[in-house]
Formats: C-alpha cells, structure tokens, sequence
C-alpha cells in the first residue's frame, strides 16, 4: 500500500479504504492486525494499514486504520483513512473516515470526508475541514 501524498483526494482514499476493509491490500502492502486478546499501552505509530481488533490505551498515528468490530481505542486518532466498526473513544483527524453501522464513537471527528452507516453511535461534534486545513494535520 502507498502512503497517501498530499495530492491524494479523498474518494481516492475511500476507495483504498474500501479495498483494504474488504481484505484487499494492493501493491505489495502490509497489513498488521493487533487480534483481541491483544492490548496496547502507549502510542502506536505505522505508515502501513493497521488493523486494531484488541484495545489500545493511547494514540495512533498511521497511514490507514481500520477499527474492527470488537476493537476498541481510547485515544487521539491521526489517519489518512480511517474505518471504524468497533469503539473509539476521542479525538479523530482524518482524511477520510467511514463509520460502519456496529460503531461508537465519543469524541470530535476532524474530515474532509465523512460516510456514517444507519444504525452508528455518534457522541461528539464532526466539523468538515478542507483538503488545506487536513494537509497542517498530516504533513507528509
């Protein structure tokens, strides 16, 4: 998987974001997935897809991050993408985020682009920014 380039747009990442939710991970890409025994205390940093299925205490930084059912973050998210259908609880800054029905959410969502399934628990403010505003987030 390619890091995302300041130029990237963001139905580009949904697109990814899509492909790597579905188990797809293009162009020689690496994934790694924290299954759910395992808990993390302390930042987590990857330019790679990262898969949380377990619990992180702290905050992440990486390129893509899919939060799957089950997993749960309580902590600063900083993503270019980010797929949640488990719990988080804090502060998102992403790009693109999708939000899948199973998911709750108690914290601001900082995006350009947000997809919220029916159904999803939603606890906090979700102001859009643009692409120039998400470039200071995530410098590359």
């Amino acid at each position: 998987m390619k890091p995302m380039s300041k130029a990237e747009a963001p139905s580009d990442l949904r697109n990814r974001l899509a492909e790597a939710v579905s188990g797809t991970v293009a162009n020689g890409g690496v994934r790694s997935v924290l299954g759910p025994r395992v808990r993390v205390v302390g930042r987590l940093e990857s330019v790679d897809l990262v898969e949380v299925r377990g619990m992180i205490d702290g905050d992440i930084d990486s390129t893509m991050l899919i939060i799957g059912e089950g997993g749960r973050v309580d902590g600063l998210i900083s993503a270019d993408a980010v797929h949640i259908a488990g719990t988080v609880t804090g502060r998102i800054e992403a790009i693109t985020v999708s939000i899948a029905k199973s998911a709750t959410v108690i914290g601001a969502i900082i995006h350009n682009s947000l997809e919220i399934e029916k159904g999803a628990t939603l606890d906090g403010p979700r102001p859009w920014r643009p692409m120039s505003f998400m470039s200071e987030l995530r410098p590359t």
